[in-house]
């Protein structure tokens, strides 16, 4: 899907997993990712979004579980990152990792809530009343 951009933006990056790959020190199906690539556009992504007086937050959605990622994007100024899932919220919090939005494509399940809402995410995603009151009440009884 990225393929085509990555060969036009990023070739070294290619190439680096090509030799990689080719002296057998990764195997196949390891995702190699640029840091410094991501902290470099991180950073321009939040020096615009504060020029424009937005609320920037990183979509971890594509590489999932991985700090590293989280990390780099909020070392370069990215206040924090939206969660997919409770697991991912869990190891990026771990790694110390500011939690702003759990769900986006799902939500806390009601056995979650009260560890996820002490995280104290700016947002959680809710597909019902019952969760918007299971989270609200989770909220207000933490504080």
């Amino acid at each position: 899907m990225f393929l085509q951009t990555t060969l036009r933006r990023n070739p070294d990056l290619i190439e680096a997993a090509i030799s990689l790959h080719r002296r057998q020190v990764i195997g196949p199906n390891t995702f190699v990712i640029d840091l410094d690539r991501i902290a470099a556009n991180a950073r321009l992504l939040a020096e615009a979004s504060a020029a424009h007086g937005l609320r920037l937050q990183a979509m971890t959605k594509q590489h999932g579980r991985n700090p590293f990622v989280g990390r780099a994007a909020v070392d370069a100024g990215i206040p924090g990152v939206v969660t997919v899932d409770v697991p991912e919220t869990r190891i990026l919090a771990r790694h110390g990792i500011p939690i702003a939005h759990v769900g986006h494509l799902g939500q806390v399940p009601a056995r979650d809530t009260a560890d996820i809402v002490a995280l104290r995410p700016s947002a959680v995603t809710v597909f019902s009343l019952t969760a918007a009151e299971r989270i609200g009440a989770a909220a207000a009884s933490s504080g």
